[in-house]
């Protein structure tokens, strides 16, 4: 009888945490999503397929070199806080890197990836895919290559407490959404 009393605590603990860690991922995201601060970043396109969790369109923000030397003693993969500034282009980008959190300035938790003397710093950001429905996100990468190249392309991110959340994916100015509804005959 004892056993089976600690078999059913044990089972219903492993539910529980198959419950509370997707849904604390959600929450996660969402309250970025509604409470996050809104940046601008400018991007270029490739392609690609992830056979888990689908199609998606595959963003090189141009805020992945961030000017200046890593903290000293950095090191590949290593986690900091990117500090982003917003240029007199309305784009945002990050104007320096530490391992502090800073007080009053938005940051996004970046890895390092390598650090070139003094000039610059290759980081890798967390917000380098848009998920789309997966008949959209093919005619969407073909959209996003073709406008890239001729107008600024752009994603919304909103960064609350160095965790960052794709809003929104433009070309042209205008929602990749609206684009390919225009497109669609």
């Amino acid at each position: 009888m004892r056993k089976a009393k600690c078999l059913l605590v044990g089972l219903v603990g492993v539910a529980l945490v198959q419950l509370v860690v997707p849904a604390s991922m959600i929450v996660r995201r969402e309250r970025c999503l509604r409470e996050g601060r809104a940046f601008k970043f400018l991007t270029r396109p490739l392609d690609p397929y992830d056979p888990f969790r689908g199609r998606y369109v595959t963003l090189s923000p141009a805020a992945a070199t961030v000017p200046g030397s890593a903290p000293e003693g950095a090191r590949w993969g290593e986690t900091l806080r990117g500090w982003v500034t917003v240029g007199s282009d309305g784009y945002a980008t990050f104007g320096r890197l530490t391992r502090e959190r800073p007080d009053d300035t938005p940051y996004v938790d970046v890895r390092m990836l390598w650090s070139q003397q003094d000039t610059q710093t290759t980081v890798r950001l967390p917000f380098d895919r848009f998920y789309m429905d997966e008949t959209d996100a093919p005619e969407a990468e073909r959209v996003y290559a073709q406008h890239a190249r001729e107008t600024n392309s752009f994603v919304v991110v909103r960064v609350l407490d160095g965790f960052a959340v794709i809003e929104d994916l433009y070309v042209a100015g205008r929602p990749i959404r609206e684009v390919l509804k225009e497109q669609t005959p």
